[in-house]
């Protein structure tokens, strides 16, 4: 798979220049085409207000600042864009809360790219709030399509030069390797590191040397690096990809519980929360 189509969640937040340029750098990197979505907040499809919305004339005001809003973003989303203009780009106003928008639009993309919940200031983490949360894990389970999270601090100088690919023989990371396939192929350095508890440690690394393998005949060369697993996985990762410099980590998107259609495990959330590094996540 090429990364041809590469679409990029648009707001009115103080982030959102900074994932355009992500986006709009990849989009050059890569050939490709960058869609920017604005979702409107607008009732999808002129939907009748539902009991309880309030008066015509107040409900009228509201709408007329959504879209008001949306128009402003979308004109932001040309300026930034210009500034890392990719081969072709447009942006899409679409009705309906952001998920919904996505959702619609990811059936013709290679790529979505989002942004970090913000940090927290009194504990300098970022917990995600849960508009935030919802938005990440909802579009990794419907839509069907990698994501990309931009995270909200830390140095974006390049992104995709020194990837470490999180490796666990699971479903979930299998199809993130293999969505990841693009940009390990333009890789300077891929690491496939794998944290593994002490009784799984053999079984680990023969999954590992048999995936290096299989990137390798996809024209991938990547080194085996393998850990025991003490403690916290997501900062175990962390600390792996800051010993590496890398400037993307690749990983599953992992879904745990009774609600698993809408909640993403605790390794994903931890990354998602407090990566400082860009996440490509599959599901």
């Amino acid at each position: 798979m090429d990364i041809k189509t590469i679409a990029v969640h648009l707001d009115h937040s103080a982030a959102c220049e900074r994932r355009v340029e992500v986006a709009a750098r990849l989009a050059r990197a890569h050939h490709g085409h960058l869609i920017g979505v604005v979702p409107t907040g607008l009732p999808a499809g002129g939907a009748p207000p539902a009991p309880g919305d309030g008066e015509p004339s107040v409900r009228g005001g509201h709408d007329d600042l959504l879209a008001l809003r949306a128009q402003a973003v979308a004109h932001l989303f040309g300026d930034f864009v210009r500034r890392y203009p990719p081969p072709s780009f447009e942006h899409r106003t679409v009705d309906g809360p952001p998920i919904e928008a996505l959702v619609k639009v990811a059936g013709t993309c290679d790529l979505m790219v989002l942004g970090q919940a913000d940090p927290d200031p009194q504990s300098g983490e970022r917990p995600l709030a849960a508009a935030a949360r919802d938005l990440a894990d909802q579009l990794l389970m419907r839509a069907a399509r990698p994501v990309l999270i931009v995270p909200s601090a830390g140095p974006l100088h390049t992104i995709g030069e020194r990837i470490l690919v999180a490796w666990n023989a699971s479903r979930e990371s299998a199809l993130a390797a293999r969505d990841a396939l693009p940009f390990l192929r333009k890789a300077g350095q891929v690491s496939l590191v794998t944290l593994s508890r002490s009784e799984r440690f053999e079984e680990a690394q023969v999954s590992a040397r048999e995936m290096v393998d299989w990137l390798g005949r996809h024209g991938v060369h990547a080194e085996a690096e393998q850990y025991l697993a003490i403690g916290n996985i997501a900062r175990g990762l962390q600390s792996c990809a800051a010993g590496m410099d890398a400037d993307l980590i690749v990983m599953g998107g992992y879904a745990q519980g009774p609600l698993r259609e809408v909640l993403l495990g605790g390794v994903t959330h931890d990354m998602l929360a407090r990566s400082r590094i860009p996440l490509l996540l599959s599901h």
